[in-house]
């Protein structure tokens, strides 16, 4: 999918938006008296397995999405070969093959 270069900014704003609101969500929840008001301690543990998660959601994302168009680009080669194989593809003339037949040509012009 192809984003048009005008939308860069907007979609920026979005991703950005929406990072600070989680990150303000989970600063409420974890530091308000209100919410959990854990220790510096447990607030870093939490910090950190917030962003662990959020690490671990992204790479296999990514690995999924590689995999994916990785088996797509075999699919397109693998339907390539088969329409070799059937001979749907022309094919084409070789120097060798064409050359008599161009020497079998001036030899016929130059005796008429």
């Amino acid at each position: 999918m192809r984003i048009a270069l005008d939308s860069y900014g907007l979609i920026f704003g979005i991703n950005r938006f929406m990072a600070l609101v989680f990150q303000t969500i989970l600063t409420l929840v974890v530091t308000d008296k209100h919410g959990l008001a854990l220790s510096e301690r447990a607030q870093f543990l939490a910090y950190g397995s917030y962003h662990t998660g959020l690490g671990v959601f992204f790479a296999a994302a990514s690995i999924l999405l590689c995999r994916r168009n990785s088996s797509n680009s075999n699919l397109a080669a693998g339907s390539a070969n088969s329409a070799a194989i059937n001979g749907t593809i022309k094919e084409v003339q070789t120097e060798a093959e064409a050359e008599p037949l161009e020497l079998s040509r001036l030899e016929s012009a130059e005796e008429s």
